[in-house]
């Protein structure tokens, strides 16, 4: 289905969190507060990196150019590789072990751009899978990202309502608009954990990441 949530509709239900809310008053909506909205939805996405990185996701064929190819720029994470013209898989290596998988196709990295490895490299195109960062919206009638999920809407309703408490000063609302968010917040946990539960897999799952080593899911968000 086609996304149609629109800043605008996540700030009306943001102000109808608090009777003290003034819209327009406590944070100018055209700049300020559509730019809250943009920020947070790439805190979401960057947050479900660590949990699943396919939920948000796209592809994208990269041409070749001299043995290097430039991750788009909507990449926030690529969790997949491979060949255009075989589907052969292409992994990467790190610059100083291009020899780790003598196998595989590889490729290292440096900065935002892929470079062929000096023992077995790719040729052509080479199709990315990522997480995207999402594309941030211009008017407050746009609609969000086509890959939002409009079933957590209100993640960033709680966000937005959250900052709004914090910038008037209303302390006292913190405790409540903290867990609606995390509430919130849970639920989209939970489903980026177990979207697929009938997933096999040929070999040990790769992508084993501890979303709470380091940065706590809420770490990345207000509060």
């Amino acid at each position: 289905m086609a996304v149609t949530t629109t800043p605008n509709e996540i700030l009306q239900e943001a102000y109808a969190t608090s009777i003290r809310n003034q819209p327009g008053i406590i944070a100018e909506e055209t700049s300020e507060l559509l730019a809250v909205v943009n920020r947070k939805l790439k805190a979401i996405y960057t947050m479900s990196i660590g949990v699943d990185p396919t939920y948000f996701a796209a592809s994208s064929s990269v041409a070749e150019s001299s043995g290097e190819w430039v991750e788009p720029e909507a990449a926030a994470s690529i969790f997949y590789m491979e060949q255009d013209s075989d589907g052969a898989e292409v992994v990467l290596v790190l610059v100083e072990e291009q020899d780790a998988d003598p196998t595989k196709l590889a490729v290292y990295a440096v900065g935002r751009t892929l470079y062929a490895g000096s023992v077995n490299s790719p040729t052509g195109n080479v199709t990315l899978y990522y997480t995207i960062e999402p594309a941030g919206v211009t008017g407050l009638d746009d609609a969000l990202d086509a890959t939002w999920d409009e079933a957590h809407n209100e993640l960033l309703v709680a966000e937005v309502a959250l900052f709004l408490a914090v910038k008037d000063g209303r302390s006292e609302e913190y405790e409540g608009l903290v867990l609606d968010r995390n509430l919130a917040l849970n639920r989209l946990l939970a489903k980026l954990s177990s979207h697929y539960q009938t997933l096999r897999t040929k070999y040990p799952m790769r992508r084993e990441i501890n979303v709470q080593a380091f940065v706590q899911p809420s770490d990345l968000l207000a509060g």
